[in-house]
């Protein structure tokens, strides 16, 4: 019997490993931004594009959270798998900024329907277990597996593309999005007080929603938190190439380097249950926007070939923030509305994604790239202070 045959809750630990080694297959990282460029997308317009992948899962991330919790975790990561892979059909055969644009928003609505189902699927999986309690590790494991098969999809996909041509980089990975739909289709559903679907009840719901955050101080501040630090850690990412070139590092060495980063973010979600365990909880937040400032800072200020290196600071953040902020919230919020919450959370987080994408553009119209990431780094640590202060008086 293989692990999709197999029945019980038990079974959703394991199957989730490999939905998130699937999903961590991406030969087309590395070379994602100069495959644009080279089919009809210009530089500013690779930001509308990530502002569109992004605010295509703003308008969805509650009506998804919503959905998983009235049909079922399982039927939401199926949906969102199935659209994973319409999108990446079209990324096979795009040309032209409105191509992309297209598949921009497919793959954003396919990652929304999933992205608080499968957190909420499997803490609940745990739970039935009794183990909730090793959710943090668990959850920090699937995170380092998927993450380090993103880096040696990397590393791969930079072969293919230097011997074969980047488009080929999406093919070779389109295989791997329909074995999401199949392990998707085998999670069983866990036990969990469902939530009923009756007229009406949509708008009662979200007031009841707003109503847990004006309740739970602790929950309102920790999703504007999360928003904040990945608004400020994962918005450069459009830039990496461009900070590559910057620092004149060879084209050879992208993959590698990219490969690099994952291998650091793997780690740090891995063992970022032990370093809460260590530090404590209020300390790690603490501490996540400042690295983030420091690494921009040092970024802009040295422009030498090994500054990559101060991109693992992001990477670092970029590990902690996954595990701790989904443990954070998981132990604050009732099983019937987790997946929603989460997806609250991702909302306010991919929005505030959007708008610090915009500041990137506009400010890169009127001054360099490294006088940018100055700036963003001092603005990063000011917001750390306010919420460091916060923090410290049990905000």
């Amino acid at each position: 019997m293989t692990i999709l045959q197999k029945g019980g809750v038990a079974s959703n630990i394991q199957k989730m490993y490999l939905f998130k080694l699937f999903a961590g297959v991406v030969f087309f990282a590395p070379v994602l931004m100069l495959f644009k460029e080279a089919n009809g997308v210009s530089h500013s317009e690779i930001f509308y594009l990530q502002i569109a992948f992004a605010m295509s899962m703003v308008l969805l991330e509650v009506p998804t959270g919503y959905f998983a919790d009235v049909y079922g975790r399982k039927a939401s990561m199926v949906a969102g798998a199935m659209l994973q892979v319409l999108g990446i059909g079209a990324f096979s055969v795009a040309y032209g900024f409105w191509s992309f644009m297209l598949v921009e928003v497919v793959m954003g609505f396919g990652i929304a329907l999933y992205s608080g189902a499968n957190s909420a699927l499997v803490y609940e999986s745990l739970k039935e277990q009794n183990q909730e309690l090793e959710y943090p590790k668990v959850w920090g494991n699937m995170q380092f597996y998927n993450v380090m098969m993103v880096g040696l999809s990397s590393v791969i996909g930079g072969v293919i593309a230097d011997s074969f041509g980047m488009r080929y980089t999406i093919y070779a990975s389109v295989p791997f999005y329909f074995l999401m739909v199949l392990v998707a289709l085998s999670f069983n559903e866990p036990k969990r007080t469902k939530v009923e679907l009756k007229k009406g009840y949509g708008k009662a719901f979200l007031k009841q929603v707003k109503e847990i955050l004006m309740e739970q101080k602790a929950l309102k501040w920790i999703i504007v938190y999360s928003a904040l630090v990945l608004a400020f850690n994962q918005s450069v990412y459009p830039m990496y190439q461009n900070y590559f070139e910057l620092i004149e590092l060879d084209l050879v060495y992208f993959g590698l380097v990219f490969a690099s980063f994952q291998v650091v973010s793997a780690f740090s979600s891995k063992f970022a249950h032990k370093a809460e365990a260590s530090m404590g909880k209020r300390n790690i937040l603490i501490l996540l926007p400042f690295v983030v400032g420091v690494s921009y800072i040092l970024m802009g200020s040295y422009l030498w070939v090994w500054g990559f290196l101060f991109v693992f600071m992001q990477q670092f953040v970029r590990g902690f923030r996954m595990v701790v902020i989904n443990d954070y919230i998981n132990k604050l919020v009732e099983s019937e509305h987790r997946a929603t919450i989460l997806s609250v959370e991702s909302l306010f987080s991919k929005l505030m994604l959007s708008l610090m994408l915009l500041v990137w553009g506009v400010s890169l119209e009127f001054i360099s790239l490294a006088e940018t990431l100055q700036w963003v780094g001092v603005f990063a640590l000011v917001v750390g202070v306010l919420f460091g202060f916060l923090l410290l008086r049990g905000g």
